[in-house]
């Protein structure tokens, strides 16, 4: 009985421990893309995310695209996002599994995209961080089979949201 006891206070200050770090609050992501395709094409475009912690390292994210060249690429990806937040500086990795739209006149096609990468978040100000940047690599699956892997890279603004409940420390995304 001792022993059950011991083991159970145990688990109780261990449990008390894990909660008494910090969780990042919401944060949302706005910013300008540079996109190279696999075909050699170049296109410039937007960018906007929406991150939410649900512990200090681990989160999901949403991430909304538009890239334009002679035609136009929209993605919507989702997935999980790790980050180390540490002091102004927060490395960070993401693996964001989502669909796609490619449209050229009036032709258009749908996919599945995929991207894969990471960056540095530079926390500078109070409420408001800007990014020394992300580089990814999305992967395309177009609805006939064909792959194609472009690379993005990207630079925005990024501020913490005040959500009641959720998160009580400004750290950044992107």
């Amino acid at each position: 009985m001792r022993k059950l006891i011991g083991v159970a206070v145990l688990v109780v200050m261990v449990s008390m421990v894990g909660m008494a770090q910090e969780t990042p609050k919401p944060e949302i992501y706005g910013g300008y893309q540079y996109d190279r395709t696999d075909g050699g094409g170049h296109g410039q475009g937007w960018n906007t995310a929406a991150n939410l912690y649900v512990t200090r390292w681990l989160g999901g994210t949403a991430d909304f695209s538009g890239v334009y060249n002679n035609g136009s690429i929209y993605t919507y990806t989702f997935g999980p996002v790790v980050s180390t937040h540490k002091q102004n500086f927060s490395p960070f990795a993401h693996a964001l599994f989502g669909g796609a739209r490619a449209a050229s006149g009036s032709l258009s096609n749908n996919g599945m995209a995929m991207y894969f990468g990471g960056g540095v978040d530079y926390d500078g100000f109070a409420e408001l961080s800007f990014p020394p940047g992300a580089i990814e690599s999305r992967l395309y699956l177009s609805e006939e089979g064909r792959a194609e892997v472009d690379f993005r890279a990207e630079v925005g603004a990024l501020a913490a949201a005040e959500l009641a409940g959720v998160g009580n420390e400004t750290k950044t995304f992107y």
